[in-house]
């Protein structure tokens, strides 16, 4: 009996939301709106990249895939961004140094052979991924100014 009454409740809140008014989408917004709602978003999770790199920069190895599974997080938001067509390149520089970044600290979760070079692999993508932050910002910046973005 309660099933009934609650799927009798259900259909009711349907049958009125559906004969109300129709439902109203925002607009998209126009070309400046997106680029500086792109810039505002691309702007936060470089900043939350950054604030959870330097959690992971202070944890243990047997601690860290925790930290690596909300980097990925974070990865995946920046993939899913609708930028704008200016923005593709800071966008793909943003995402090529968080991967790079990431497999970076899952060289540290390779356990050290003897008999590899693992030490100077680690340091190459290391040092790989601070040149790819530094052409995110350089990218990031010259859009900002293009677009008078942040001035």
């Amino acid at each position: 009996m309660r099933r009934l009454l609650f799927l009798a409740g259900v259909l009711v809140v349907l049958v009125a939301c559906r004969n109300g008014a129709p439902a109203t989408v925002a607009p998209a917004p126009t070309g400046d709106a997106q680029m500086q709602q792109f810039v505002t978003r691309i702007e936060q999770l470089a900043q939350n990249f950054s604030e959870t790199v330097a959690v992971a920069d202070d944890t243990s190895v047997e601690n860290l895939p925790p930290v690596i599974r909300q980097l990925q997080t974070i990865q995946t938001e920046v993939k899913n961004l609708d930028a704008p067509a200016d923005a593709l390149k800071v966008q793909a520089a943003l995402d090529s140094y968080m991967d790079s970044k990431i497999q970076c600290y899952f060289k540290k979760l390779k356990p050290q052979n003897a008999t590899s070079e693992f030490g100077d692999e680690k340091k190459d993508l290391c040092s790989l991924s601070a040149s790819k932050f530094e052409y995110f910002r350089q990218q990031f910046d010259a859009l900002k100014q293009a677009s008078s973005i942040g001035q």
